[in-house]
């Protein structure tokens, strides 16, 4: 699964969006992403959630 998503992740990420940080802890994966847009964000999670293997996804705003 975990290759699965490494290998899809470039489609999956919006043009105007970046990976900051990809951490696998626990048997949880996250990933840490910016964009100039909310909506692409937002389009990453949807992504995400639609992506097989995978369940639980959660989208946190960070202030950093």
């Amino acid at each position: 699964m975990l290759l699965k998503l490494l290998q899809n992740l470039p489609t999956l990420t919006p043009p105007k969006s970046w990976l900051t940080n990809l951490q696998l802890m626990n048997n949880k994966i996250e990933i840490k992403a910016n964009s100039y847009d909310f909506q692409d964000i937002n389009s990453l999670g949807l992504q995400l959630k639609n992506h097989p293997g995978l369940s639980d996804i959660q989208l946190k705003k960070s202030a950093e």
